[in-house]
């Protein structure tokens, strides 16, 4: 029918699991080893939540893409795929990405650990007992050239309703680092 045609995702508007989770793999691999070299609390743990639609060919293999910003699916049809990792050891050579989400997403994992960097100093010290954050991102698509990871904060449009993207979620906690310095 048109209708299924239409829920069979454009391979050039797409992306499969596979491509998120190898940015997001190179990503943490990076700044684990950036977190313990600059005495920050490590990564514990690391849950991805992915918004995807399945797809079959001649009703024998079913294939999962994740949902691209401006696809014609409807939630109803979509399947939320969630992943529970074990971040990587420090000490992995850094690869230098060329995809600008790893290097946002980086950037905002070492960026949250620095922010609390130092609470426990001072006058009114505070101890650290938990630290996570819940990173957004959303898939765009790029015409010809496949679809792109765009590190992506949920925002409000003027009437103060949630943007209806589609909006990927990384949550990442971080471990003690006094614990670390320690030993």
């Amino acid at each position: 029918t048109a209708k299924d045609k239409n829920d069979v995702p454009n391979p050039n508007e797409s992306i499969t699991i596979q491509e998120v989770v190898a940015q997001v793999k190179e990503a943490l691999s990076n700044v684990q080893t950036k977190l313990t070299n600059n005495q920050l609390p490590p990564l514990k743990s690391v849950k991805l939540t992915l918004q995807t639609v399945a797809t079959s060919k001649g009703g024998a293999k079913i294939s999962f893409w994740v949902i691209t910003i401006g696809g014609s699916l409807q939630k109803e049809a979509s399947q939320e795929v969630v992943l529970e990792l074990v971040p990587p050891k420090p000490g992995n050579p850094a690869n230098i990405s060329s995809e600008s989400f790893t290097k946002a997403l980086e950037d905002s994992i070492l960026d949250v650990a620095q922010g609390v960097q130092g609470a426990d100093q001072g006058n009114l010290p505070l101890k650290l007992d938990n630290l996570s954050v819940t990173l957004g991102f959303t898939v765009t698509a790029e015409g010809t050239a496949g679809a792109k990871l765009t590190l992506a904060p949920v925002t409000l449009d003027i009437s103060g309703q949630k943007d209806k993207k589609v909006v990927h979620k990384l949550e990442v906690s971080y471990g003690s680092a006094s614990s670390e310095k320690k030993q």
